[in-house]
């Protein structure tokens, strides 16, 4: 999955220009938006960061559930094969208690 990549404020950091006269609260000084610059910059890194780590979680959470679903797979034809071997066992056993088992070794002799 490509990486998200927000645009980033790349003007170089600005210097006050001096104009007597002028009340602070009414100007932008340098200081300003050089502040805003950053405060972007870095909110976008963090965005960044952020979302392409939730890209790496889903994809190991997609390839964990994919594992989980051969696992069961592979548990549920354990299982079968362990009911076929049980009834195999069983059946077996039974011929024994009846003596047919018994009976059929003795005609094969």
């Amino acid at each position: 999955m490509a990486t998200l990549q927000i645009p980033k404020i790349t003007y170089k950091d600005k210097k006050d220009f001096k104009t007597q006269g002028q009340d602070d609260e009414y100007k932008i000084c340098a200081k300003d938006m050089n502040e805003i610059k950053e405060t972007f910059n870095q909110s976008a890194e963090t965005i960044e960061n952020a979302i392409n780590e939730l890209d790496e979680t889903v994809e190991e959470t997609t390839q964990s559930m994919k594992n989980a679903q051969t696992s069961e797979a592979n548990a549920k034809s354990y299982m079968n094969e362990a009911k076929k071997n049980k009834d195999a066992i069983l059946n077996t056993l039974g011929l024994v208690i009846e003596g047919d088992y018994l009976c059929m070794e003795e005609e094969s002799k």
